[in-house]
């Protein structure tokens, strides 16, 4: 239910930190060949999938594209079910094709279930140790440091270059390790399925009623290496690739002056971090609005 109100505001702040439409598609991925269009499930699709009828001497891989913290739920998500000997999940296999590595904030560390003294190191204070230690080319042993001191994790044996600040604890990467096939720093190009099955047995569309009852033949997942997997189980691709976009306007990729033409006050991070940003910009915008029109301040 949607109900619409109008208000009076002096100030209105914007703090949606991503314009987010979705995830990328076959359609819009750079590494892929287009082939699976319309064929990927999203990760709202899994408890319908789960749900549905499955030949007991059939087999079933789940693909998940991508290797972020989505990835990483939708995995966790669908092994829960094998685990839990679900019926439609039993023998299921989880391949991951994490694209990029990537790191993650250890939960544990950083938000753990027991309580937190106030003489512990506060996220932002980590965040903050890494602004100060960062030349503009140190961003890998930053990373790689954090991880040695048990605050980073990653999903692969590969160092990663990257993250994107999700969070994971020890045992999910490591219930994840165990029981999922993991191919990290290589993207999902496309999938071959038999010449006579145009229709494509081995995938299932989110709309789908039903899935195949068996196959014997196989299905070829290709890599953009190269590589190639070949698998006779019936291959259901899960959609989990990054949702940035060149355009999108949001205030981490794009250069945006932080006070928008509808008036509005996009924080953004261009003062360090995000929480500090937030508080001095909306203070100054509260005090002196003024000042906007005077001084040169982007988003990135």
């Amino acid at each position: 239910h949607q109900s619409q109100f109008q208000v009076s505001a002096g100030l209105v702040l914007n703090c949606v930190g991503f314009d987010y439409k979705g995830h990328n598609t076959a359609e819009v991925d750079p590494h892929s060949d287009g082939s699976t269009a319309n064929r990927e499930c999203q990760p709202k699709d899994l408890p319908k999938i789960l749900q549905q009828p499955f030949n007991s001497n059939s087999k079933r891989m789940f693909v998940v594209i991508g290797g972020g913290k989505t990835a990483t739920d939708a995995a966790s998500y669908i092994l829960s079910h094998i685990q839990g000997n679900h019926a439609n999940a039993k023998d299921a296999q989880v391949l991951i094709i994490t694209g990029r590595s990537k790191y993650f904030f250890n939960r544990d560390m950083f938000a753990p279930k027991r309580p937190v003294s106030s003489d512990k190191t506060s996220l932002s204070e980590y965040y903050l140790d890494m602004i100060l230690q960062y030349d503009g080319t140190n961003s890998s042993s930053i990373m790689s440091d954090m991880a040695r001191k048990g605050l980073f994790l990653k999903l692969g044996d590969e160092p990663p270059e990257s993250t994107y600040g999700g969070f994971l604890s020890p045992s999910e990467i490591l219930t994840l390790k165990q029981n999922a096939s993991i191919i990290e720093n290589d993207y999902f190009q496309g999938l071959d399925t038999p010449s006579d099955d145009k229709n494509s047995s081995y995938t299932i569309s989110p709309t789908a009623s039903s899935l195949p009852t068996t196959s014997s033949r196989t299905s070829r997942i290709r890599l953009a290496s190269g590589r190639i997997i070949e698998t006779d189980a019936h291959v259901i691709l899960v959609n989990c690739r990054s949702c940035h976009t060149d355009n999108y306007q949001q205030p981490f990729l794009n250069p945006m002056h932080p006070l928008r033409p509808d008036n509005t006050l996009l924080p953004g991070a261009i003062l360090g971090s995000t929480g500090g940003t937030s508080y001095l910009l909306t203070s100054l915008a509260a005090r002196a609005p003024h000042v906007f029109d005077n001084i040169t301040l982007y988003a990135n």
